[in-house]
């Protein structure tokens, strides 16, 4: 044996003893057991072997053992104080086995029991991080993942609320078993419909078991769920496509499910503010309802203005109407005044979400929350490998709430939070951007330089390295100021920082001559306002021949509008069956848990003079 093997051997002979001798010295006194007729390190799923022997048997193996043999026995005693309970000396005694452990599969269970340790000490964000350890590590090895793994990324990302990567583990557990369970299969299934479609690109992304053909059914279910006769033949499609898989069991009871039969929705109320300071927000929503009610003539709708209403005798006027169903009110203060009239149970949706609301079982509310684009764009570019991104944002108070959703939801999704800058309108807007790519202090330095020298060296100003993305939120005038700065103040030796902005930076009144001054920019929208697959452009054609001159945020209102008269319709399948969507002007609906309508909406990009929608989620 060579002098350094001795050493090295000598050195992992001591260590063991020193670990043995501190956890014998903590634990309990027990009766000799006899020994096992195989040691080996298994999955913590179950009770191992090693619950029939007591931890001084392990730790005596482990000390008269060398090299594998005696990590094994370690590995075994740290299963031991799992199983009881033990999680303080077992993620001591696992992270002291990964120092001295060489072999990976003996580095890969330390780290797993090291994840299960803290899972139970109720540490969910190291947890996570030593599972990511544990990836890695299987990787870097060309190793396969235990179904512990699975179970503990189960966990763990169900904790964070993560539902893209617990559901991803998921898959993989349901791909071990032979012969699924009905209850799993449906689980994942419910699972899997109540993702919202960026959330289920995002899974595709990440590839599980049998993802293509839960995919597939999902996006049949979703498109086609508010037409039972059209989504029954895409089903049988799908299972000719699919015959052997695990959701077959889904496909077919969707198939034999009885139809279910609308409520009455043919006399409306729709309740919008048609005077007063908002008289053109009611308008344009209106408008768009109107626009909405031409292609079913036959339903009866009747506007009432929201802010002449005695909302006292609203309901007493509904019920002699017959009104069978109630569109708004728009504004805050309407919506407050509606939902405090306590007899009143005609269903309705309402066209704005009150914080700290409970909605009774007969209302629904559609968000166009600023923050849920936010959340939406955080966690797609959070996923494209960017390390240290930096958020410019303007001084108001919706661009301040759409800029802290952001970066609350990047911390949630990576463990960082990012740089926020800040600025305000005029020459204060390119000072804030010097300031964060540190534009100032470079050409300090060279100042500096030409003072010390005494003569003038022509050279580049360097913006900062570390900044690998930007996200700006500000109007379109602002991002029109900030973005051509933000192209020339890159180093000619740096590499070019993507700009990702809100919808707020977009509009469709910026000519073709100052969309060059936003080349690249890439932004979250609304179809009503992209050009895209799912914009309706023949009425977009003709609202622009209406009303050529509606602004950005009234052309939004009026895609409310029209949106919401057509969901109404299927608000009914979509409370029964959450795999149910909308593919509406205002992005695709979806009805959570608490009976709020959100949207998944679309990234868009200006390339030269024009305007295009691209895929950002796969």
């Amino acid at each position: 044996m060579s002098q350094q093997n001795f050493l090295k051997s000598t050195f992992h002979s001591i260590y063991v003893v020193f670990l043995i001798i501190f956890i014998s010295s903590c634990a309990s006194p027990s009766k000799p057991q006899k020994a096992p007729k195989q040691v080996s390190t298994k999955p913590i799923e179950t009770k191992t072997e090693s619950t029939k022997y007591d931890l001084d048997y392990f730790l005596n193996q482990a000390q008269a053992t060398v090299g594998d043999d005696s990590i094994d026995n370690l590995l075994l005693a740290v299963n031991l104080l799992l199983t009881d309970s033990d999680f303080k000396k077992a993620l001591w005694l696992a992270n002291h086995v990964q120092s001295i452990a060489e072999q990976p599969q003996h580095i890969y269970q330390s780290q797993l029991y090291q994840a299960q340790s803290l899972l139970a000490l109720g540490q969910i964000e190291l947890s996570s991080q030593q599972l990511k350890n544990a990836n890695e590590t299987v990787k870097a090895h060309d190793l396969n993942h235990q179904i512990s793994f699975y179970q503990l990324s189960y966990q763990v990302h169900s904790l964070q609320n993560n539902q893209v990567l617990a559901l991803a583990a998921k898959l993989q557990l349901l791909a071990t078993k032979s012969e699924p369970s009905e209850a799993d299969v449906v689980s994942t299934w419910k699972d899997i419909s109540e993702l919202t479609n960026w959330q289920l690109a995002q899974l595709v992304k990440l590839n599980p078991p049998m993802i293509k053909g839960w995919s597939q059914l999902s996006g049949y279910a979703r498109r086609f769920g508010g037409n039972q006769a059209q989504l029954r033949r895409y089903l049988r499609q799908w299972q000719t496509q699919h015959p052997d898989h695990t959701a077959q069991l889904i496909s077919q009871s969707i198939l034999e499910a009885e139809p279910l039969l609308p409520p009455s929705a043919d006399n409306i109320a729709v309740l919008l503010p048609l005077t007063g300071n908002q008289k053109q927000a009611g308008l344009a929503a209106q408008h768009g309802i109107l626009a909405a009610l031409s292609a079913v003539p036959e339903k009866q709708v009747t506007f009432y203005d929201a802010n002449t209403l005695d909302w006292s005798t609203l309901s007493t006027k509904l019920s002699e109407n017959e009104t069978d169903f109630i569109i708004g009110p728009l504004l805050r203060n309407n919506v407050k005044s509606f939902l405090e009239i306590p007899d009143l149970t005609i269903p309705s949706l309402l066209l704005n979400v009150l914080p700290e609301i409970d909605l009774k079982a007969h209302q629904v509310a559609l968000s166009m929350r600023p923050e849920d684009e936010a959340v939406q764009a955080a966690t797609v570019l959070s996923q494209q490998n960017y390390q240290h991104p930096i958020i410019l944002v303007h001084q108001d108070s919706v661009s301040l709430r759409i800029a802290n959703t952001f970066a609350s939801e990047w911390q949630r999704q990576t463990g960082k939070l990012p740089e926020v800058a800040y600025f305000e309108k005029g020459t204060s807007m390119q000072d804030s951007l010097k300031n964060s790519l540190e534009l100032k202090q470079s050409q300090d330095r060279v100042d500096d330089l030409n003072i010390r020298i005494k003569q003038t060296i022509k050279t580049d100003i360097r913006n900062r390295r570390d900044i690998d993305m930007i996200y700006i939120v500000g109007s379109p005038v602002q991002t029109k100021l900030l973005k051509p700065y933000i192209d020339v103040s890159i180093s000619p030796f740096a590499n070019v920082i993507p700009v990702y902005a809100s919808s707020r930076s977009h509009s469709l009144r910026i000519n073709p001559r100052d969309a060059r001054d936003l080349n690249g920019l890439t932004f979250t929208e609304m179809p009503w306002l992209l050009a895209s697959k799912q914009q309706n452009k023949a009425l977009a054609k003709k609202a622009q021949q209406l009303f050529p001159k509606r602004s950005d945020s009234l052309q939004r209102i009026f895609a409310m509008g029209y949106d919401a008269f057509n969901v109404t319709d299927i608000l009914y399948l979509m409370k029964a069956q959450p795999y149910v969507r909308h593919y509406g002007q205002t992005g695709i609906l979806r009805l959570n848990d608490n009976n709020i309508l959100t949207r998944s909406i679309l990234w868009g990009r200006y390339q030269k003079t024009r305007v295009q929608e691209i895929v950002m989620d796969r």
